[in-house]
């Protein structure tokens, strides 16, 4: 399979609302009861993964993981990262996102899918502490690995977002607390040699993820 090629203005838009399609709470409140990962729709369509290497995206960064240690890119060198952005109170685009990858790790032969590593980097620190985002994560996958900006004025997110054209932005603000987040959707792929690779968009099916992680891991 030869993957397609995607440029870097193209996926500095990839800018989706969160409409609230699927309530993450309610399938949070499921999960927890049936301890199984909620079943969320995939989306169908003929996206691939896309090469972006040329467009050189991306630096090293420190962030604090789930559980309270630091999580810095540049230590997993050797290894493939998906890292994607989103927050845990995500009605539909990030669970959509997050159990797609679960899906298609599940569908991958082990020993491809274990030098995978998925990092899920919530752009709403005011409310996702590591708890909750570690909570949020691990509904789809247990090895997923959430982060989340624990400095006081989320200088760190704000720098991360630069280096990475993701854009984030609160949305339908009822309160201090009650609000959306639109954020850029998709996700990176960063390559054991710590270069960020292809982009992953929203919306890819399971079963051409598959295709494409079988052929960017082996």
């Amino acid at each position: 399979m030869k993957l397609s090629t995607l440029l870097a203005p193209i996926v500095a838009l990839s800018l989706l609302a969160c409409q609230p399609e699927t309530n993450t709470q309610q399938v949070q409140a499921a999960s927890e009861a049936t301890n199984d990962t909620p079943t969320l729709p995939t989306m169908e369509g003929s996206l691939k993964t896309a090469d972006i290497r040329q467009d050189k995206i991306g630096k090293d960064f420190t962030i604090t993981r789930h559980d309270n240690k630091p999580f810095t890119l540049s230590q997993y060198k050797g290894r493939f990262v998906m890292l994607t952005f989103g927050f845990s109170n995500c009605p539909s685009i990030c669970p959509t996102e997050l159990y797609t990858y679960s899906e298609a790790i599940k569908q991958l032969d082990p020993e491809i899918a274990k030098k995978l590593d998925v990092v899920f980097i919530s752009v709403d620190p005011e409310r996702d502490t590591p708890e909750i985002i570690g909570r949020f994560v691990h509904q789809f996958h247990p090895d997923f690995i959430g982060a989340t900006d624990t400095t006081e004025k989320h200088e760190l997110l704000e720098n991360i977002k630069k280096d990475w054209h993701v854009i984030a932005y609160k949305s339908e603000v009822k309160s201090d607390k009650i609000y959306n987040m639109d954020h850029t959707a998709g996700s990176y792929i960063i390559d054991p040699q710590g270069e960020t690779a292809y982009f992953v968009p929203f919306g890819i099916s399971t079963t051409q993820l598959v295709e494409d992680l079988k052929d960017i891991l082996s």
